[in-house]
């Protein structure tokens, strides 16, 4: 039987799994349109994050909490590359070298997590607490300044996509709570972890944003496909009298 609060991490776990079958779906129907399968893929990265956490808050056995961290650490590091991939695609900016970089931080972070070289427990006699080593804290670090960059540049696009303000402050919410969390694990901080349900607000908020597109971008075409009917009967029209 899950506490409520493996119960709930397990719920975001289903809404972020949720929208990204449901974006990866969408980008098939518009292939054009990288943003959805980007946006698709990085909420499939704050799955295992969510579920792993769940699975850690209940977990007693060492070994169990240890193989939920390592699901966690690599939901998180899916997250943070294709967070940065999705915010230069959504505000219309593409970063080749920081999509680079980022790419090549999560295949480190990838291989670290493989490896065992990102943290280890603290106190396995009632309750099993996850801290960063020293490389594993550098490799956060690096993630969260990722995050923050990618923050920035939704802020940047703001002007051009009024839209995305409340993203952009959803999204800034988030990273504070990365940034709790990462403190707290960094020094065994036996305390409440914030980013599982903190990144419900940017998810929410994106999913209004690209659904509001959609509908727009459908509407336009809506129209003009009108515009195009009503040109080619008045051109018929035309030919019929010449």
């Amino acid at each position: 039987m899950w506490s409520p609060l493996a119960t709930l991490l397990f719920t975001w776990a289903a809404i972020y799994t949720s929208a990204g079958v449901y974006f990866c779906m969408l980008h098939v129907r518009r292939p054009t349109h990288r943003e959805y399968l980007a946006f698709g893929l990085l909420t499939f990265g704050l799955a295992p994050w969510s579920a792993g956490a769940a699975v850690g808050s209940d977990a007693i056995d060492p070994s169990v909490v240890s193989a939920a961290i390592q699901v966690e650490y690599v939901g998180g590091f899916l997250t943070v590359v294709y967070f940065v991939d999705f915010s230069t695609l959504l505000v219309g900016r593409e970063a080749p070298r920081m999509t680079r970089a980022a790419y090549v931080f999560g295949y480190v972070g990838l291989a670290a997590t493989a490896g065992g070289f990102l943290g280890g427990l603290r106190g396995v006699t009632d309750y099993a607490e996850p801290i960063f080593t020293l490389p594993g804290a550098f490799l956060v670090g690096c993630g969260l300044g990722f995050a923050a960059w990618s923050v920035w540049t939704l802020a940047r696009g703001r002007d051009e996509h009024p839209d995305l303000r409340v993203v952009v402050w959803a999204a800034a919410v988030s990273v504070g709570a990365a940034v709790h969390d990462a403190a707290r694990r960094f020094v065994g901080d036996d305390g409440p972890y914030l980013l599982e349900h903190a990144a419900l607000l940017p998810v929410l908020t994106v999913v209004w944003v690209l659904l509001r597109r959609f509908v727009h971008a459908a509407a336009q075409l809506g129209a003009r496909t009108d515009e195009l009917r009503r040109s080619y009967s008045e051109h018929r029209v035309v030919q019929e009298e010449l």
